[in-house]
């Protein structure tokens, strides 16, 4: 399901680029650090966990209009992390531990820009697949849902921007992943 996903958006951003000059069109690479929350409500009021994600990310993305771009991003997971237990203001590491494999991401992109600098917002569409471990079983997990940011970044050489973003990435079952992300873009 995830590749027919893939197919289909890369199709529609690639038939949005065939309308639009190969100026405004742009890819970049980015890293992300990630906060997992996850409500354990159901097992103890006011029970949930956390967990920090890395990630990388490729972004490929057209310019429709100076304030309009439709955007496509491809990231992996750096690592895992162990889940931290918080309720009745105590915390507690546990060895439920959580890695993010996989995730990609649809944006609609309003923007604006200036002469050096670029706002932005991302509302769209992202899939995470993920695999939780726990006292050596391995569990394979997937979420889909809305996902949403916004970013800014300094333009330089006319060409490229180094933008910094805080996005909810996705959410899932009892939770959500959110945080912020570094990336560098170069038009072509």
């Amino acid at each position: 399901m995830k590749v027919l996903q893939v197919v289909a958006l890369t199709a529609v951003l690639s038939a949005i680029a065939g309308h639009v000059s190969a100026q405004s069109a742009y890819y970049g690479v980015g890293f992300g650090k990630y906060e997992l929350t996850a409500d354990f409500d159901s097992i103890y009021d006011g029970l949930e966990g956390t967990t920090d994600i890395n990630g990388i990310e490729g972004i490929w993305g057209v310019e429709q209009t100076p304030y309009i771009a439709w955007e496509a991003r491809l990231g992996v997971g750096l690592g895992s992390d162990n889940m931290v237990l918080h309720a009745d203001g105590e915390s507690a590491e546990t060895d439920l531990e959580y890695k993010v494999s996989s995730y990609f991401s649809g944006y609609f992109r309003p923007q604006y820009k200036g002469s050096n600098l670029q706002v932005y917002g991302l509302l769209g569409y992202s899939s995470v697949g993920g695999e939780v471990s726990f006292d050596g079983e391995n569990e394979d997990s997937s979420d889909d849902g809305f996902s949403y940011g916004v970013g800014a970044g300094f333009i330089f050489s006319g060409v490229n921007s180094l933008n910094i973003e805080w996005k909810n990435l996705a959410k899932i079952d009892g939770g959500e992943i959110k945080g912020v992300s570094l990336n560098f873009q170069r038009r072509y």
